[in-house]
Order: C-alpha cells, then structure tokens, then sequence
C-alpha cells in the first residue's frame, strides 16, 4: 500500500514538472509575462501624435530631445538627460525622446535597445524613421540639416501651433551651430529646475 501511494506520488511530481515545462497559459508562459517587458516606444508618422502630446502636457516644462540610437555623442547626451530627470525627481517635468536615423547602423531596434536602458513614467519614446520631426525643428532652430543632438526646454506655457515652438532654452552637440550653448549637463539641469520652480504648485 505504502509502495503505490509513493509510486502514485512521483508519478504527481512528474506531471507537475511536465505541466510546467509546456508552453501554455501557464507555466513558461507564466513566468515570461512576470518579466520586466520593452520599454514602450511609438513609431512617429506624423506630427501631430507629438504635437498631442506637447499640448496635453502644457503647464508642465517640456524636454525634446532628437538623437541618433548609435551615434557615441548622442549616447552621451542620453546618459546627461537621465541624470537631470533623477536630479529632478518632479512631475512638472515631461520628456520627449525621438530617435531617428542619422548615424551609420541606426535602426528602430537600437532605438528599442537605449529605450530600455532607462524607464521614467515622465519620458515617451519615439522612432522617426523618416526624419519627420528632424525636419520640423530644423525649421525651427536653423540648422543646416535635419535637427539632431539637440535639447530642447519649453516653459509650461508653449504653445505649439502650426509648427513647433522655438524652444526658451536648447543646448547642442554639433559643429559649426553658433545660436546655443553647446551642451553642458550642469548648464542644462541648473535651466531646467529654473523653469520647473516657476509653475505654482
């Protein structure tokens, strides 16, 4: 009797181990869905989803950023704007990060890939495969080509109309660009609570 009850019982743990190992509702699958997922990154077709969003977040200061996923300095100025946003731990404050390709080997998976390096519920992630946003702000700041390694500040009342704003404070990482301050991290943060303090709590 004791003999089957324990044959019985291997043959449960056996099932129990088999039943986990199968792809399913649960089990793999399971234990899959409690990994931490992609960081969630939106594909830019056009300007207005950006544009929605600058607005709805008007009140707040907003941070645009346009940057190569590959290029070293961008990586750089990456790595700044994640210390500025865990220097100010602030809601007033939103990020927009658009990724476009201006750099030899960018993609919209190493888009992906720095997106995961940093998750802030403040920051929203964007491809701009066709450079669509580059254009926009080349428009607005000037520059020779298609807008990128810039860092843009918007007080909390920008108002975004047909184009995008001029911005009340950019930096950048480009050469021969002579209408704002290369980037400097400190610079940059000591701006941005400025016009963080300046919105009523």
């Amino acid at each position: 009797m004791k003999r089957n009850q324990m044959i019985i019982g291997c043959v449960a743990v056996i099932v129990s181990i088999a039943f986990l190992l199968v792809p399913g509702e649960s089990g793999v699958r399971t234990a899959r869905a409690l990994e931490p997922g992609p960081t969630e990154m939106m594909d830019l077709n056009n300007l207005d989803q950006l544009k929605e969003s600058f607005q709805r977040d008007r009140g707040a200061v907003r941070l645009v950023t346009l940057l190569s996923p590959v290029c070293p300095a961008c990586r750089s100025g990456f790595s700044d704007m994640q210390k500025v946003l865990k220097a100010i731990p602030d809601e007033r404050l939103r990020v927009y990060i658009i990724w476009l390709p201006m750099f030899p080997g960018d993609s919209r998976k190493w888009a992906q890939t720095r997106s995961d390096e940093f998750s802030d519920k403040r920051v929203s992630y964007y491809w701009d495969g066709e450079k669509i946003a580059g254009k926009a702000w080349q428009k607005t700041l000037g520059t020779k080509r298609e807008a990128w390694d810039v860092y843009l500040l918007y007080g909390a009342g920008s108002q975004w109309d047909k184009e995008p704003a001029t911005p009340d404070f950019w930096m950048h990482q480009l050469n021969g660009v002579t209408t704002a301050p290369r980037l400097d991290e400190e610079a940059f943060q000591a701006k941005t609570k400025e016009l963080v303090n300046k919105i009523e709590r």
